[in-house]
């Protein structure tokens, strides 16, 4: 819902646990739209350009891409979410 009370139909950001909106016609939230690479801003991009142009909706490429995207994110979280480090901790000595 917006402020004024009325829904909001913009699509929610597709990056896991964002729950910011996107613009109509975008992947994500600004913020992690420009965090994806490159190659795949573009592919989405061009995507969706030609779909739209063609059909006046998405379809099954911008999908693949968009996929392929979430699957690089879940990639990068789960390196990002590795072992932790075993850097000095006042209760880490306590434990020795």
């Amino acid at each position: 819902m917006t402020r004024g009370g009325a829904l909001d139909h913009r699509p929610a950001c597709r990056w896991p646990g964002c729950e910011r909106r996107a613009s109509q016609a975008s992947w994500g939230c600004r913020h992690h739209y420009f965090r994806l690479p490159p190659d795949f801003r573009r592919g989405l991009w061009h995507a969706d350009r030609e779909e739209r142009k063609a059909n006046g909706r998405l379809g099954q490429a911008w999908y693949a891409v968009a996929a392929a995207a979430e699957q690089w994110i879940a990639e990068l979280l789960a390196k990002q979410a590795g072992p932790k480090s075993r850097r000095w901790t006042p209760q880490r000595e306590l434990d020795l």
